[in-house]
């Protein structure tokens, strides 16, 4: 670990020094996106992600209907796409109390041939400078993408990150199984370690917003 980098003490035991965040649905907010492209598949605004991806789903019997949508919501949907809130002040926040910031996305290089083979990881770093999160308050360097989700997990595990935030419940599993790190379920649920606020995050690590 560069010696550069402090760390702070959560809760009883627990010294974080390096944060994991992961991209998509996570810092990026694509609440807009799916309203914006859920009308070219004729859903009504109100439609949400998991309503979309099921009924997408249940139409064709398989997953293709759902990865075209896909396709588009990480591409042209970007275009709609929102900083989570609170998510910067935190990010800000952690590099300021000394604590490394990694972004790590399972996101593959293109969109399927079939679906135009579009630069998807481009697309994102050029939103990540847009709102200023690179390199700004973090580092290019950073940011990793990885083509499959074990990818991912030993990505995680390779960096040495203490604490990851996650929006799927089956990567937080497999770290917990996998990995001696602690883990934020990014989710609005309720339940313990679970939120889909960064302000949670920010009362759990004792961030004062004016520091």
């Amino acid at each position: 670990m560069n010696n550069k980098y402090m760390s702070v003490h959560l809760e009883s035991q627990q010294v974080i020094r390096h944060i994991g965040i992961d991209l998509d649905n996570t810092i990026i907010d694509y609440t807009k996106s799916f309203i914006e492209i859920g009308r070219d598949f004729g859903f009504k605004p109100n439609s949400t992600r998991e309503s979309i991806r099921k009924a997408l789903r249940r139409t064709d019997g398989t997953d293709d209907l759902w990865q075209e949508f896909q396709s588009l919501l990480y591409t042209r949907g970007l275009d709609f796409a929102e900083l989570a809130p609170s998510a910067k002040t935190f990010m800000s926040l952690a590099r300021k109390k000394g604590i490394e910031v990694s972004i790590v996305s399972h996101k593959s290089r293109t969109t399927q041939e079939r679906f135009g083979g579009q630069d998807l990881r481009g697309p994102a770093l050029d939103w990540l400078r847009k709102h200023q999160l690179i390199p700004q308050i973090v580092d290019e360097k950073a940011l990793h993408f990885t083509s499959t989700q074990e990818k991912k997990i030993k990505k995680i595990i390779e960096l040495r990150i203490d604490f990851f935030i996650d929006d799927l419940e089956e990567v937080i599993q497999k770290l917990v199984e996998t990995a001696s790190l602690k883990t934020w379920h990014f989710s609005l649920k309720s339940k313990q370690n679970e939120s889909g606020d960064f302000q949670d995050l920010l009362d759990k690590f004792g961030f004062d917003h004016a520091s």
